[in-house]
């Protein structure tokens, strides 16, 4: 997600992000940017694969937090 700074340069980040369903009527993401880490060298590669995947999606802005 883009960060939009008013005082600064814009800054981007990896949040988990859930499509809207029957359950969850909006889009939803994390408050807070994922961490890089995990219990194990696998979950580790997991974590950093699925980053690297997120990377090919469009670029979401976060929203205001001032709105």
């Amino acid at each position: 997600m883009r960060h939009r700074c008013p005082d600064s340069e814009d800054y981007f980040a990896i949040h988990e992000y859930y499509e809207a369903d029957e359950i969850l009527k909006s889009p939803a993401w994390t408050r807070d940017p994922i961490d890089v880490g995990g219990s194990s060298i696998e979950s580790l590669r997991w974590t950093l694969n699925r980053m690297k995947a997120a990377l090919k999606e469009p670029v979401l802005d976060y929203p205001d937090e001032q709105a």
